[in-house]
């Protein structure tokens, strides 16, 4: 068997004013000894210290003990419970849902998409140019709620500016007026967002953003998307 050294203070920096030590959780047996799942909850300097004598404990028993690694970082030192005797688990590195918006000229750009529901080719319009009479032109860009011509809208795609409402709002506002589809676009740099929509939706960058817009003044301008799960056998 392998001596352990017996922990003798916190495993974190003593000058904090409270540690980050696992709570008690259930144990589930096994042929080979006990799997310990430790969560991360603020504890005192002494609560630590009993933490870590308790896992060092169960790991000389044969147990084997995995913690959390906590949410703090990325900086050096910054990752909890790095005792030798226990196993420190970080989380998953999160799915990246991705969609494409292939144009009628075969232009492809590549955003954020999470739905996968099918929509056929279709025309594609600005919402700008689909303004009911009388809208206020920068409402239509942004889709807001009763600034849409239905009749030009449905049936079709429609490109919507970022900002000022909520973006699942822009697809709400699209399905009203009888959209099946809405490409959300950046007027500035800022984060691409896989939300879920009222219809599907592809979110793209500015730049990918401006060169669809400028594509919709093209007579029949028409697209269709691939999302995520067949993006990467058809890119």
């Amino acid at each position: 068997s392998v001596l352990l050294p017996q922990p003798d203070g916190p495993t974190t920096d003593t000058n904090s004013p409270s540690q980050e030590v696992p709570p008690r959780s259930p144990s589930t047996k096994s042929a080979s000894g006990v799997l310990t799942a430790c969560g991360v909850v603020r504890r005192s300097a002494s609560a630590s210290r009993s933490s870590s004598r308790g896992s060092f404990n169960a790991a000389a028993a044969g147990v084997f003990v995995a913690t959390s690694a906590g949410n703090a970082g990325p900086g050096a030192s910054s990752v909890a419970h790095p005792s030798p005797w226990v196993t420190s688990v970080g989380a998953s590195v999160n799915h990246v849902y991705q969609g494409a918006v292939v144009l009628g000229d075969g232009r492809r750009f590549v955003g954020a998409m999470i739905s996968d529901r099918p929509v056929r080719a279709t025309h594609i319009v600005y919402a700008e140019n689909v303004a009911a009479s009388g809208a206020d032109l920068g409402d239509a860009r942004l889709c807001n709620f009763n600034s849409f011509d239905a009749s030009a809208v449905a049936g079709n795609i429609v490109v919507c500016d970022r900002g000022v409402i909520p973006r699942v709002d822009k697809s709400a506002s699209v399905a009203q007026a009888g959209g099946v589809g809405m490409v959300l676009v950046n007027t500035v740099p800022n984060s691409l967002d896989a939300d879920f929509h009222s219809v599907p939706t592809v979110h793209l960058d500015e730049a990918a953003g401006e060169a669809v817009k400028q594509y919709t003044e093209e007579a029949g301008a028409f697209m269709r998307w691939i999302h995520d799960r067949s993006y990467a056998a058809a890119a």
